[in-house]
């Protein structure tokens, strides 16, 4: 919600005495109040009513910078700390709003420095009505805009956005966005969603995949690609065309990278049933981006195993690791290794949510199938050398292996029967570090029962520093069964919850959080008695809290 400022702002008007009398340290207290980015957090890829809310509270601040200089002086620079671009849908708006902003920092460097978010988000061109203010925006590419582009981006030095400048090509909203980035020394955070416009698909020399400017400040890079369907063709990009850009960000900390598995190289289409890299696995120079020393956070899915892997090799410090495995094929399935792949991070990894974004491992482990693909060992996974992890979110099927046998397999947990295992089997896989353990998509619940009855038994001894465990199942289990599992981790300690998982064709997003691009897929509360599988009880209501924002810009 936005605050209320004693301002009267309309056409000029002046301020209010009371407000010009304010010490000077308070006024800049009431701004950063104010400023999204001085609040804290994670502001780039915050959710769209976080960002409307906090774009009036922007409004506010240039109102007060409006008031008198000595304000103006103090408010100014932290208005600047946070560009969002709202994600509009109308190009022709978007590219005004942008312009408005570089001009600002081009002639005042002093504001350039000030930034320190930056959130871009290409719109795309699915509707005639996009289309139509695109052709406007290329249109009305005047001496204006290239007066403010060309000498700028010269001043740069070599780089593409100096060969775009020497070239014939008017500067639209990419080559604006890339200017902004490179003009911001303090930039900390910086979301960059990239959509190339299909007219404009030249020459790598001319786009940021040759990123060639210094970013020392930059420690947080989320990097949104876009889920398309092939007969819309809209283009995305792969992982690996950021390789030049991050290695001009050497204190980068934290990579968010949701659907960055496009073909890329001059094949920019993601089709939703190639997420595995198929010929690109097999290219050595897929990821040569060199070493990443300070990334703690890294958020990808898209990729296939073998791009991971090459990525984690380059990440020694890393900390958290969320990744969303999207198989092209059920005979195509490589499952990640925990010796093998992570083996590098036993020492620093706290966090893994490690899940199959539509739970195809249920059929496939399920089925008769599990012999035509590599798999994974017999065992399942196994994370007991990871002296310092603490959180781990994964799916039952991959923590237990392929020890499920199906006898109606229309849908998961509906008669799938277990190969004999024990409650040892299950806590052998647990590191003794664990605090936190989630256990998704499970399908055969007498397991999972037994296995966390042993859990709680144990966990004196061998999970001291365990203080919360849920489940999500796919069919409610016997009440008394939950509700005796809720008494016995009270008595030691830890919390317990169960929850029902949304359906495969619901759980796109798996067990990882919302990031841009993907809404968190919320488990659904567990009401007794329990309903019936209908379709409609696993619909999912999707609504859109961002609105269309008028014309009125803080960047004048």
């Amino acid at each position: 919600m936005a605050h209320e400022l004693p301002i009267r702002t309309s056409n000029g008007g002046q301020p209010d005495a009371g407000i010009l009398r304010l010490p000077t340290e308070l006024i800049s207290a009431i701004c950063c109040m104010l400023c999204f980015h001085c609040r804290g957090g994670r502001v780039v890829d915050a959710t769209s009513k976080a960002v409307t809310a906090a774009y009036e509270d922007q409004m506010a601040i240039s109102a007060l910078s409006r008031c008198s200089r000595g304000l103006r002086d103090k408010a100014q620079p932290i208005l600047f700390h946070w560009y969002h671009d709202l994600e509009e849908e109308d190009y022709g708006r978007q590219q005004r709003h942008l312009e408005r902003f570089v001009e600002a920092i081009i002639r005042k460097p002093h504001l350039a420095a000030s930034v320190k978010a930056l959130a871009f988000y290409q719109p795309t061109l699915s509707s005639s009505h996009s289309h139509l203010s695109y052709a406007q925006a290329r249109a009305r590419r005047t001496y204006e805009v290239d007066r403010i582009f060309r000498p700028t981006a010269i001043s740069l030095g070599p780089g593409h956005l100096a060969r775009r400048a020497n070239s014939s090509q008017p500067a639209l909203h990419v080559e604006l966005r890339d200017l902004a980035i490179a003009l911001c020394p303090a930039l900390s955070q910086l979301c960059f969603h990239d959509i190339p416009i299909p007219a404009e698909d030249e020459a790598p020399e001319y786009n940021w995949t040759t990123w060639s400017y210094p970013l020392p400040s930059l420690t947080t890079l989320v990097f949104p690609g876009t889920r398309t369907r092939i007969r819309r063709k809209e283009a995305t990009y792969h992982i690996r065309e950021a390789t030049y850009l991050l290695r001009h960000a050497p204190s980068l900390h934290t990579l968010i990278a949701p659907d960055c598995g496009g073909a890329g190289g001059g094949r920019r289409h993601l089709f939703l049933d190639h997420h595995h890299d198929n010929d690109d696995d097999d290219d050595d120079e897929a990821w040569d981006v060199g070493p990443l020393p300070a990334l703690r956070t890294l958020s990808l899915n898209g990729i296939g195993m073998t791009v991971l892997a090459r990525i984690l090799r380059c990440c020694p410090a890393l900390q958290d690791l969320e990744y969303l495995d999207e198989p092209a094929s059920e005979r195509v399935w490589v499952v990640l290794d925990p010796a093998r792949d992570l083996g590098h991070l036993r020492g620093t990894l706290r966090r893994l949510c490690y899940s199959d974004g539509n739970n195809n491992g249920v059929f496939f482990y399920c089925g008769a199938r599990h012999d035509d693909g590599p798999g994974m060992a017999p065992d399942g996974l196994g994370f007991a050398g990871f002296g310092v992890l603490e959180v781990l979110e994964i799916e039952q099927f991959l923590l237990y292996g392929p020890v499920f046998a199906p006898s109606d397999s229309r849908f998961p947990g509906n008669g799938v029967c277990l190969r004999e295992t024990t409650g040892e089997n299950f806590l052998v896989k647990l590191p003794a570090s664990l605090r936190r353990l989630r256990v998704g998509a499970v399908i055969y619940w007498p397991a999972m029962y037994r296995d966390l009855l042993a859990l709680v038994e144990q966990q004196c001894a061998r999970f001291p520093r365990l203080e919360a465990v849920a489940v999500e199942v796919y069919r409610a289990p016997p009440r008394y069964q939950a509700e005796h599992l809720a008494g016995v981790f009270a008595a030691a300690g830890v919390a317990f919850s169960v929850a029902r998982a949304r359906s495969p064709r619901a759980a796109l997003s798996g067990l990882l959080p919302a990031r841009p691009g993907r809404r968190e897929i919320v488990p659904l509360s567990m009401v007794y008695p329990e309903s019936d599988y209908s379709e409609s009880y696993y619909s999912e209501s999707v609504s859109s809290d961002s609105e269309e924002s008028g014309e009125s810009l803080p960047w004048q």
